[in-house]
């Protein structure tokens, strides 16, 4: 037998009109059934409770390498090099930070395990409750509102990703509907903050009996369930819309063929398509369950257990899942695409020099160089050489100039450059609107060029 922690002055149903903060510092309604669990309590429940606050704190400091994207997040940092000046990297690093936050919370609500009140069986009789399946006020303050707060902030912010991504590429007002789908997105998700920030803990518990009020706890799910189908709703509406835009203003799908993997790998918008008929997959599933459930309850008066937290953080977190794989297959594809497009494989350590032609017979622009060309160059020049009988060429160099420049390909790759590097000498000749001339000497070491050669493909090498 172990002496009490605890005096009646520590619950609120001893006390006339306690405070929110008493509310949230008590250790439950009734002092009575305090005493009661405390005559069942053995030597191991004890010691397992001690334990378990020791856990709680350990869970709750390493809690960021437990988090679900903690692993794919370093791994996209590495990839970027740290650069968290890039769009990309501020989406995913808010990402991680917040929801990082809110999965503390979760933790540090474990040491709030019981709280004493009195309930109601189905078939009327009070008994106490001595298990933890009851809220303790202070543990729902700080995850429910808190831990909320934190984990649909977090996920708001990388539901811009697509938003972004869509709007590096497409710039008319067709934009707007990507918006608008988006803004609907992220107001369903802070209706659901603000759903649990308006349930008061104190009106969970009736303080003349100590009796924990069920009714209440279930009217909260059934709203917090409608309110988790609207956000399923508004995430299929916000993929579909980017999807659609990608393919009115950007390219067809269809025009590739290409077998799944290849799309997959290749196209963006595939990908993005495949997120959305993942969503709405389950969307059925989500609406036939939660339909069965208003049924019952209103109608027979049986409360269904259904749990879609499950099922929520699966489609949820696919969509999440689907940045990390988006960003590695274009940084992958990008300097797969470079390899392939100019062959460089081949490289003359003795200050060996290199030409690219191309000819073309029709009034045209020189196509602009920029991006993220980065590979490694042993020798000592390299010559770029265009010949065009029209007299309309143009060069651009922005991306060598300028920080932080986007380009988008084929798979709406999105890329953020930073300048030519250990170059000694640069030149650009043009003789009499036919020839255009780009020369440059690198130094005699490995020099990495983070610049991307939008070149047109029938660019052949000459030896």
């Amino acid at each position: 037998m172990y002496s009490y922690g605890y005096t009646k002055k520590d619950f609120i149903g001893n006390i006339t009109n306690p405070s929110l903060s008493q509310w949230w510092f008590s250790k439950g309604v009734s002092y009575n059934c305090y005493l009661e669990c405390m005559s069942r309590l053995t030597d191991e429940s004890y010691y397992n409770g001690q334990i378990n606050k020791v856990r709680v704190i350990v869970n709750s400091i390493q809690a960021p390498l437990n988090f679900t994207f903690f692993y794919w997040t370093l791994l996209l940092f590495i990839l970027h090099k740290f650069n968290f000046k890039k769009p990309v990297m501020k989406i995913v690093l808010g990402h991680l930070i917040i929801r990082c936050t809110g999965d503390i919370c979760e933790e540090i609500g474990g040491l709030f395990t019981r709280y004493y009140c009195m309930k109601k069986d189905p078939s009327g009789n009070v008994y106490c409750e001595c298990t933890e399946s009851v809220v303790h006020p202070a543990k729902w303050v700080i995850t429910r509102y808190f831990g909320t707060l934190f984990w649909y902030t977090g996920e708001i912010i990388a539901d811009w990703y697509p938003l972004i991504r869509t709007r590096a590429v497409v710039k008319n007002k067709s934009i707007y509907i990507v918006y608008i789908t988006c803004a609907l997105f992220n107001f369903s998700k802070i209706v659901l903050i603000y759903l649990h920030w308006s349930l008061n803990p104190i009106s969970m518990y009736d303080l003349r009996t100590g009796i924990f009020n069920n009714k209440v706890m279930d009217s909260f799910y059934r709203k917090y369930w409608l309110v988790q189908l609207i956000i399923i709703y508004a995430s299929v509406l916000y993929e579909l819309s980017v999807y659609i835009v990608l393919k009115k203003n950007f390219f067809k799908v269809s025009q590739y063929d290409y077998g799944f993997l290849k799309k997959f790998k290749s196209l963006s918008e595939y990908r993005i398509l495949i997120a959305s008929i993942f969503t709405y997959t389950f969307l059925p599933v989500a609406s036939i369950a939660i339909i069965v459930k208003f049924y019952f309850l209103k109608q027979k008066q049986m409360d269904l257990e259904f749990q879609f937290e499950k099922l929520r953080q699966s489609i949820a977190n696919f969509q999440y899942y689907m940045i990390f794989i988006d960003q590695i297959l274009l940084i992958t594809s990008n300097y797969e695409s470079i390899l392939s497009s100019f062959n460089i494989f081949n490289y003359n350590s003795n200050n060996s020099n290199e030409s690219y032609n191309h000819s073309n017979n029709n009034n045209s622009n020189i196509t602009t160089i920029e991006g993220n060309f980065k590979e490694s160059i042993r020798g000592n020049a390299l010559n770029i050489n265009w010949s065009n009988n029209s007299n309309n060429n143009n060069f651009k160099r922005s991306s060598m100039e300028k920080d932080n420049s986007c380009i988008a390909n084929t798979s709406m790759t999105v890329i953020n450059s930073e300048p030519i590097r250990d170059i000694n000498r640069f030149s650009i000749t043009n003789n009499n609107n036919n020839n255009l001339n780009i020369n440059y000497r690198t130094k005699n070491t490995f020099s990495y060029i983070d610049n991307h050669l939008s070149i047109p493909s029938d660019i052949h090498l000459k030896k």
